[in-house]
């Protein structure tokens, strides 16, 4: 009988599956979280989905309100492959999470300022802010830190909905998930609401639709449906990037999981944030 000899390579590793516990690591499941310095971040797993209007801009124009070009740069529908999944901040950026990790010659948040507003959005920061901010995330090595494409955008705020399925189309379920126009009192002073008041989406997901708008790592142009996803054949940065999902200012045709809307890098305001991706090693 032929005895097996173990190696000293052969001990090293029973030695690491003992302390592992298992030979294989788990895949993360759709919704899994991890928390990386203060952030809790959601698993988006590979997959494919049908992005843009789940309806003809005309049809979308008689549900929620308006003239059809006012929703047309969200055509033509087109199915988007996401080849490697993703992990995505649960909540938009904080204030608190913002003045806890921002290089020290960031300017603090303006919510901040605000007494109790810890867990508000981070709002009122031009994109290189951002971009700082997240290059000092990544420097602190527990991760590559990034906006997400909009095709990941979109992605994760379906979450696995398709058409009517989604939340958008029953009023009263919307404002289980969502603070728009439509359920916040807007006056000049209005400001965002604490991050995470509202109901998930499938994947544990929060405020994907409303309370702030969202910048996406993707240059705004129009649609096409060949070859590769949309994120991967970006023409020569005109300086307008892609906001998503809305926020308290918006209606519900404007806070949609297809709505979108392209803003000057420079811009700021009250209502505009973002939430961040990131790669683990």
């Amino acid at each position: 009988m032929t005895r097996f000899k173990y190696t000293t390579a052969h001990l090293l590793a029973l030695a690491m599956l003992a302390v592992s516990g298992s030979s294989w690591a788990e895949p993360p499941q759709p919704g899994d979280t991890r928390e990386i310095l203060g952030i809790t971040f959601a698993w988006c797993p590979p997959g494919s989905y049908e992005r843009g209007n789940d309806a003809p801009a005309a049809k979308i124009a008689e549900e929620f309100g308006g003239v059809p070009e006012w929703y047309s740069d969200a055509d033509p529908k087109c199915t988007v492959n996401i080849a490697s999944g993703f992990w995505i901040g649960i909540h938009e950026v904080t204030a608190a999470q913002w003045n806890a990790n921002a290089p020290d010659d960031l300017n603090f948040a303006v919510n901040s300022k605000v007494e109790g507003s810890e867990n508000l959005p981070l709002a009122g920061q031009p994109l290189a802010n951002i971009r700082k901010f997240i290059a000092g995330l990544t420097e602190k090595g527990q991760g590559a830190f990034r906006l997400p494409t909009e095709d990941e955008w979109e992605y994760a705020c379906r979450a696995g909905l398709q058409g009517r399925d989604l939340p958008e189309y029953d009023e009263t379920l919307y404002a289980e998930h969502a603070w728009y126009a439509g359920n916040m009192r807007v006056t000049a002073s209005a400001l965002p609401v604490p991050a995470g008041t509202k109901k998930p989406n499938n994947w544990g997901i929060y405020d994907m639709l409303g309370n702030v708008a969202e910048w996406c790592d993707t240059p705004y142009m129009n649609y096409h449906c060949q070859g590769p996803a949309n994120s991967d054949l970006l023409p020569a940065s005109t300086g307008i990037f892609v906001v998503r999902g809305g926020s308290f200012l918006s209606t519900r045709g404007f806070a949609r999981a297809a709505a979108r809307a392209g803003l000057e890098e420079t811009k700021t305001s009250i209502s505009l944030g973002f939430r961040l991706v990131v790669v683990t090693p």
